[in-house]
């Protein structure tokens, strides 16, 4: 699934200049913030680089690769001698299609539907004793909705909300996995759409 799109956002970046005049392809810079529930309320900050192609003005497609920072929080127990430290990272590559209601000529909403492949470590860390390590990969249905914003000539921002999914996570002891349940992830983020 990387592969296949890797190879769809090479092919929207590269082919960008021959269709140059119709400004149907789009270069995307999104920033913002994730949450993983079910993994101890732990959130981090993450960035997204990627491309799309609008196919008419309310239909495309987008491909990216989303990196989020490393989450981290620490749980101070009050009433033990112990606190516990809990560790994310994860990374998401994606590709969708767009669909887009323009209510003006500057302004509209959209919505997405697609594939996204995520990865993710935990690491929970007591004070004094030794991380235990969880990890996950899966390929999960996605969406978003948002709004953008025309501000100047092939320049626009948006702001969106995305959910990939839930990855299950587990370990492995003495050569058996143990599943260990799982984690969703949800994205807010603010970006800035280049339109050539």
């Amino acid at each position: 699934m990387k592969i296949i799109i890797s190879l769809l956002l090479l092919s929207v970046v590269s082919a960008a200049p021959a269709f140059a005049d119709d400004k149907s392809f789009y270069a995307v810079v999104d920033a913002g913030s994730v949450f993983y529930t079910d993994a101890s309320l732990i959130s981090g900050n993450f960035l997204l680089i990627g491309g799309g192609y609008h196919l008419n003005r309310y239909v495309g497609i987008e491909a990216g690769f989303t990196l989020f920072s490393e989450g981290k929080k620490k749980s101070n127990c009050l009433f033990c001698s112990v606190d516990t430290t809990y560790t994310m990272n994860s990374s998401t590559s994606y590709a969708a299609a767009v669909v887009t209601l323009p209510f003006t000529e500057k302004f509209g909403v959209f919505g997405k539907l697609g594939q996204a492949d995520t990865s993710l470590d935990y690491t929970i860390t007591p004070t004094g004793s030794y991380p235990s390590r969880y990890s996950g990969q899966r390929t999960n249905t996605m969406f978003g909705v948002g709004w953008f914003l025309d501000i100047a000539r092939g320049f626009s921002i948006r702001a969106q909300y995305e959910n990939f999914g839930k990855i299950p996570i587990a370990f492995v002891n003495m050569g058996s996995v143990v599943n260990m349940g799982s984690i969703a992830i949800d994205v807010l983020s603010v970006g800035g759409i280049y339109n050539f």
